[in-house]
Order: structure tokens, then sequence, then C-alpha cells
């Protein structure tokens, strides 16, 4: 099958949405597809090979055209996305972009669109486009990516008389070997792990305050930008917390497979890039990565992380702004390495069923 992945993602980036697409594209590779990337060359892109940045095959066709945050910069990338798709002339267009997706129904191709949101929260004329796509007999599938998703879409009266193109698919992760890790900083036997982004609802002031109590262990967190990395640097008492900042994403699961174990301590409020809170629906993942390292998890008792982990079967859930808990949890799977076993164990049997990206793309098709 020819397939065509309309992104409005900045390709290559730091953000988890540029990691979703890429994987996708793969996935769509591996399942034998030819497969064909669009996607916008913002100003501030980073200058870094995209095959190389995400580890993805160079056979994935990439086409970037540039744009600007203007109403001329999104039309002029439009128009450059119509002679695209009139030249590739797909068998299917898969997409998160609104407007390149309402386009390519209009040119009449069929469109998978990915939803990861509540797509009304983009504004009046964003949404205008997304409702005349929807209605369109070229839409042939929504997915969505949460269970929690697809309960707010049906709630939406709008959206709710369309509920029989919608699709929940998971997130997904990929499969890495378990064998290759890194030499991890720290005096202490013990390394705890967090990898992600560090602002608001990360909640990496839970970590910063555990490793302030559990002084035997090292606390170690992987990604941030500069600013945060300096910002929580300086609410750390002691010396057995380490900031290793930005780590190229085809490289993080040597690191995930270097922790004893993995902390989600998401709170009430958790924020995207783009400044969306996503704490109804957001399917992270953060933890099916987490999952993908065989590593054990303690992660907050969210109803969207509740929906992937389950209380003492495939991890440990911990309510998120309880420190005491957090820090008991810690010390449990410390002195408890047949509970650590166990949970690492079915997490990476649940992850292998259900949650890599090559499953998710076969909802596609």
């Amino acid at each position: 099958m020819k397939i065509v992945y309309l992104s409005s993602s900045n390709i290559p980036s730091k953000a988890a949405n540029s990691i979703n697409v890429t994987n996708m594209c793969q996935a769509f590779y591996e399942l034998g597809n030819d497969i064909t990337l669009i996607t916008p060359k913002y100003p501030n892109t980073l200058e870094e090979d995209i095959y190389t940045f995400y580890g993805i095959d160079k056979e994935i066709n990439i086409v970037r055209i540039k744009r600007n945050n203007s109403k001329f910069g999104l039309i002029f990338y439009l128009i450059h996305v119509f002679f695209q798709l009139k030249r590739i002339q797909p068998d299917r267009v898969v997409g998160r972009c609104v407007y390149s997706c309402y386009l390519a129904t209009f040119l009449g191709f069929d469109v998978v669109f990915d939803s990861h949101r509540p797509e009304w929260e983009g504004g009046k004329i964003y949404f205008s486009f997304f409702k005349k796509m929807v209605v369109s007999k070229k839409l042939v599938k929504l997915t969505l990516n949460s269970n929690a998703l697809k309960k707010i879409y049906e709630k939406n009266d709008f959206m709710n008389q369309f509920r029989f193109k919608m699709v929940v698919a998971n997130n997904g992760a990929r499969i890495y070997p378990l064998d290759q890790k890194v030499q991890l900083p720290g005096k202490n036997t013990y390394k705890v792990g967090y990898v992600g982004h560090l602002y608001k609802g990360r909640g990496i002031d839970v970590i910063i305050e555990c490793a302030n109590i559990l002084k035997n262990v090292d606390f170690i967190l992987v990604g941030g930008e500069t600013k945060d990395i300096n910002y929580w640097k300086n609410r750390v008492i002691g010396e057995n917390a380490y900031f290793l900042g930005f780590i190229p994403p085809q490289e993080i699961f040597k690191f995930r497979n270097s922790f004893d174990m993995l902390l989600a301590p998401y709170q009430n409020d958790v924020y995207t890039q783009a400044g969306f809170n996503s704490v109804n629906f957001m399917n992270p993942i953060k933890i099916l990565e987490y999952m993908s390292s065989k590593k054990p998890i303690i992660a907050s008792n969210l109803p969207a992380i509740e929906d992937i982990l389950e209380h003492e079967i495939n991890g440990l859930l911990v309510k998120n702004d309880d420190v005491s808990a957090w820090c008991s949890q810690i010390q449990r799977l410390i002195s408890n390495q047949e509970l650590s076993q166990k949970i690492s164990e079915q997490s990476y049997q649940d992850f292998l069923k259900n949650f890599t990206w090559r499953s998710r793309a076969e909802k596609f098709l």
C-alpha cells in the first residue's frame, strides 16, 4: 500500500509528538508499505539528520516543506501538500494535521486522522476544518489514542454521530535490545530513573523530594531544557540527584535499560509542550517506553495511567502528591526483588502484546 503521512510536528525536535510520527512511519514501513512523510520545516527546526536522530529506515521518503506560523505560511504549506498528494497518488493518507488531512479528503483520498486531544480545543476555525473532514465519506477512520479520549468524543453532540468511525489506538513503543546499557553516574547501588520533559505537571518536585529523603539511592533524570534543569538543580539538597539533559531518541533505551526502576509521577495537571492540559485523555508514551525496558515502574494512580498499569500486577500505582508513599514504594522494590521481577515481566509481556508501534499501525490499515 502507498501511504502518505501528513504531519504538523516540528521534525526533528525534542517533542513527543515527533517521536510518535516518526515511529508510526517506521511501523508502516515494516508492515511492507511504501511510506512518505510530509512534514513542515519551521525556522526553529533542529539541524539534525532525521533518519539518524530517530533511528528510522532511510527507505522512508521524507518531504520537508518550509513553513512559518503565519496564515500565509499555512496557505503556502497547503499548496505544496496539494501538489505532493497529486504527484504521489497515495492509497491511504494518515495524519495529525487537520488542515492538510481535510485537503486530502477534499481531493478524494482515503484518510485516517489520528487524534490525541479533543480537537475542538484548537479554536473555531481549526474545529470548522476538522468538522468538514469528519463529515466527509473519505475520512474512513478516526483513531483516538486512549479510551478516555474516546469517551470524551462520545459526549460531544457533534462527534457522537460519527462514533462508528472511531477506533482506539493506544500509543506505542519500540522493541529494543534489553542487554544494551550505559554507565550511570552516582555512588549508590540503586539507580532510580526518570526519562522525559521537566516542565509543569511531570512531578519533578516529587522526585526531588524523594531524593532529598532517600540519601542511599541515586535519582537520575534524563531529558529537559537547560533552564528547567537549572531550576530543579537548585532544589536538590544532597548529591544523589543527577540531570543528564537531552539524549537523542535512538539512544534513550540504553539509559532505561540501566535503571533499577523507573518513575512517572504525573500530577493532576499535565501540560503538553503546546500548553494543553492532557491529564484527562493522555496515553503517555513514557509509560509504554518504560514497559519496553522490562524494568519495574512506579506511576501516579491517574485514570489514564490505570488504563495501562494495574497496581501490583504490572506496576505500582501511588497517589501522585504523596511523597512518603513514593519513598515507601521505592524502598519496597529495593527490598523485594521478587515483586520487582514479577511486575517487570508482566509489564513487558503486556507491552509486547498491546503497545508496540507495529500493533498500533495495524489498526490504521
